[in-house]
């Protein structure tokens, strides 16, 4: 993954018009999200699923608090290792750029407490999406597409319930039929709105 970041890095360099932020993240626009995170999600995904794919374990596997235990002690493993993949990355992505492209395209921008924490936090947070999803649906294969499931579907919808409702239905008015055309062919404008 270091190797992925540090080339992805080095071309969205090249090709720029990417925040810095973004740069040593090496987190092109295109992508849910960066080689890193994708990187962790997947060790944590891998670090649920041999349990299932190997049935012999399954005597050995305990009670429920010591499941807990092993669930606490998995998560807290795949955050240290997570994190140390997210300072890995931006460490060996600000050393290839200042190797290609000098000291100024590596400079520390003034709002990095912020953007360090956030960093951390969506790393960290896939990884236990990993561990979690690959726990539920005991594969490792639905783990890592539960990762990239999150930003990919679970986000937009989050935003749209975050936006709130329209001034319409605040009105009280149904606010369904704004975004849908109707069968006959006209566009919502034309559409009568009725009182809830």
């Amino acid at each position: 993954m270091l190797v992925v970041s540090a080339v992805t890095a080095v071309v969205l360099a090249r090709i720029g018009h990417t925040p810095q932020h973004r740069l040593l993240a090496a987190w092109p626009r295109e992508l849910p999200l960066p080689p890193a995170a994708l990187g962790a999600g997947l060790l944590g995904a891998l670090a649920f699923g041999d349990e299932f794919r190997h049935p012999a374990l399954a005597a050995d596997r305990g009670t429920v608090p010591r499941r807990l235990g092993l669930l606490a002690a998995k998560l807290l493993v795949s955050a240290v290792i997570a994190l140390l993949l997210a300072v890995l990355t931006v460490a060996c992505g600000a050393e290839v750029l200042h190797l290609f492209y000098g000291r100024e395209i590596v400079s520390v921008p003034v709002d990095w407490v912020s953007l360090s924490a956030g960093w951390a936090g969506l790393v960290v947070g896939c990884a236990w999406a990993g561990v979690l999803a690959a726990g539920v649906f005991r594969s490792a294969t639905a783990g890592l597409a539960a990762v990239v499931a999150v930003p990919v579907l679970v986000v937009p919808l989050v935003q749209r319930v975050w936006e709130g409702p329209s001034v319409r239905s605040a009105a009280g008015f149904r606010c369904g039929c704004a975004r849908f055309f109707c069968r006959s062919g006209r566009s919502a404008a034309s559409v009568m709105w009725r009182p809830c």
